[in-house]
């Protein structure tokens, strides 16, 4: 592009299937607007933007091919190098399985509008899921008037569901078997550097979000915004493992280096984050918050309220009250 205040994408997939893209180096997309209050034009932009890849195998029984059932995965992003003047250098909705590996991806510029503006360098939605995203609110009731187990608290294992109560065997059975209907949405987000530039002012760095699995592993983000930070790294999915990576964040005054949020399960352990890590599940049931390891470079008394304030708004007050 002439500008990266027009909005131009490196690879742009408006509907696709199992697509791969992989060791393509994205670069020179425009040059970043120097001056703060440049006009950025509204518009679909980023260096690789899928508007929406899935697994139906809909490409398959339109030629009549022999292999019409659904592909293994939406869509598979591996070792990339993307540098974006302006928006998100990843920007994917997905319906399926999506794999993010081994990429370098790094954002100048905060564009406008929409979630592009919410999340500066990494957006990513994969609503593949959503068949079994309930669940766990629907065995709420059930598992709550099944018999008492002791949960271990000292990082062991813990049951995912407790007792033997009719109705949660009935909510069971019948996600048992609207599951094929649909297909899964495991989502894997590892060894990847991320960066974003001095000029962004998005709240959120990277964003993930899942209605079924998340695997956000080994990565490095190092975000050089001076302002308007409020986490790093926010992930949310009904079972998420966000382990071993590395937060990096400039400006003093950021508030979170990883947020995470699960409807189900919860391991955030063993990251290392110059500001607070906090992470917290939404099920009244066991298994509970799994946080060990983490460090804090620059700990402050803040942490403990963000993890308070996290608590009171999204665990259920219930879980919160002994008896």
């Amino acid at each position: 592009g002439r500008s990266g205040a027009d909005p131009v994408c490196g690879v742009f997939v408006q509907y696709g299937e199992s697509v791969e893209i992989a060791r393509n180096v994205i670069l020179d997309n425009g040059v970043a607007p120097s001056a703060a209050n440049a006009v950025i034009a509204d518009g679909m932009r980023g260096g690789i933007v899928l508007g929406l890849v899935a697994n139906f195998g809909l490409f398959a029984k339109l030629r009549n091919g022999s292999d019409a059932g659904a592909a293994a995965s939406a869509a598979r992003i591996l070792a990339n190098h993307v540098e974006q003047p302006v928006g998100c250098a990843l920007y994917v909705r997905a319906f399926g399985p999506l794999m993010v590996n081994d990429n370098v991806l790094a954002s100048e510029r905060s564009a406008v509008g929409g979630l592009d503006a919410l999340a500066g360098t990494v957006m990513i939605a994969n609503l593949a899921g959503v068949q079994s995203a309930g669940l766990a609110m629907q065995t709420t009731g059930a598992v709550a008037t099944a018999p008492a187990q002791t949960i271990a608290t000292d990082g062991g294992d813990q049951r995912l569901v407790a007792g033997t109560n009719p109705r949660l065997q009935t909510v069971l059975a019948q996600a048992v078997r609207v599951a094929p209907l649909l297909p899964v949405g495991a989502t894997l987000f590892n060894d990847n550097q991320v960066r974003a530039g001095a000029a962004h002012r998005s709240p959120v760095t990277q964003l993930l979000i899942g209605y079924d699995d998340v695997s956000y592993g080994m990565n490095q983000c190092h975000t050089d915004q001076t302002a308007n930070v409020f986490v790093n790294t926010f992930i949310v999915s009904a079972t998420l493992r966000a382990i071993g990576n590395r937060l990096r964040e400039r400006d003093a005054t950021t508030n979170l280096s990883m947020l995470t949020i699960a409807t189900r399960a919860n391991d955030t352990s063993l990251n290392q984050g110059d500001h607070c890590i906090v992470s917290q599940d939404t099920d009244p049931s066991p298994p509970s918050t799994v946080q060990a390891g983490n460090q804090v470079m620059l700990p402050g008394k803040q942490c403990a309220s963000f993890n308070m304030i996290t608590a009171l708004l999204f665990k259920p007050i219930a879980a919160t009250i002994k008896t």
